[in-house]
């Protein structure tokens, strides 16, 4: 198997698309980056309940729906970036989410407006919601995307600059983790940081660092990004990435790995391998 055929086969795996056939077409790639964003950030834990009217088909519809127009907001975002109509500003992952949480409580009549060919029954979402924890994990997962799909084309093609390479160069500045649940449970564990906790008796939000009580915490997808009163001014998800890049740039292992994401690599492998490790010999 040659090299090319190889990066082929990955690309498609990972992104569904074929990178000979994208390889220089911005807009397509950057879809793609954000449409395998979703995939990680959403497909899991975005749930809606709907009035029992409608059947699957439309349910599926509307979600889909919601997810396009979200699309359209990022793509738009990276794009005037990329071509230098916008500047990035340092709380642009909070901008942008806020900008997705307001286009997934639009109504069904706001969401016919902005996709034309949609046709959609009358409904009314009845439980589920559009967090800030699933907004900052689709955004930063689409810039760790992009980051790769700008290595992988580089390799490709043999360039040193690839289409993407501006929107990665502007975005180093301000780049971001993005927020799992391995991310969160390195960040209690090893580096016996706060997590928001679920604890009943405390308000959501509240810290906690104990490794012995990572069972308490709140779910990524839970997030609501509200104000953090230790911090100032600054959101609860800032304070968080503060913390973990400083524990980052603090630890032996990382702070001579090199820039946010090759140290947030790192950190997500070596816990994930090791909750591998851990469930092989739990069944051995």
């Amino acid at each position: 198997m040659t090299e090319k055929s190889a990066i082929d086969f990955l690309f498609f795996s990972y992104f569904n698309e074929d990178i000979d056939e994208i390889k220089e077409d911005k807009s397509k790639l950057l879809n793609a980056a954000i449409n395998r964003a979703y995939r990680d950030a959403a497909s899991h834990v975005l749930k809606f309940e709907f009035n029992n009217s409608l059947s699957d088909k439309e349910k599926s519809k509307i979600i889909n729906t919601y997810k396009t127009i979200g699309e359209m907001e990022i793509l738009n975002y990276l794009t005037n970036i990329s071509d230098k109509k916008e500047k990035l500003s340092e709380n642009w992952v909070e901008e942008l989410a806020k900008e997705l949480i307001a286009l997934y409580g639009l109504s069904r009549e706001e969401l016919i407006s902005k996709i034309d060919t949609v046709e959609l029954k009358s409904y009314q979402k009845e439980n589920g919601e559009f967090t800030f924890g699933i907004a900052q994990k689709w955004i930063n997962m689409t810039m760790k995307n992009i980051y790769v799909m700008d290595s992988i084309i580089k390799t490709y093609l043999k360039k040193e600059k690839t289409c993407l390479g501006y929107v990665c160069d502007v975005f180093d500045k301000f780049i971001d983790v993005p927020v799992d649940d391995y991310i969160i449970k390195a960040t209690c564990n090893r580096f016996l940081e706060k997590v928001p906790s679920k604890n009943s008796e405390k308000k959501d939000g509240n810290y906690m660092g104990n490794s012995d009580k990572y069972s308490e915490k709140l779910a990524w997808s839970n997030w609501k990004n509200e104000y953090d009163a230790e911090y100032s001014t600054k959101s609860y998800y800032r304070a968080f990435q503060e913390r973990l890049k400083r524990k980052m740039d603090e630890d032996d292992e990382f702070k001579e790995m090199g820039d946010v994401l090759d140290k947030e690599n790192r950190l997500w492998i070596n816990t994930a391998k090791g909750l591998y490790d851990k469930k092989k010999k739990m069944n051995n």
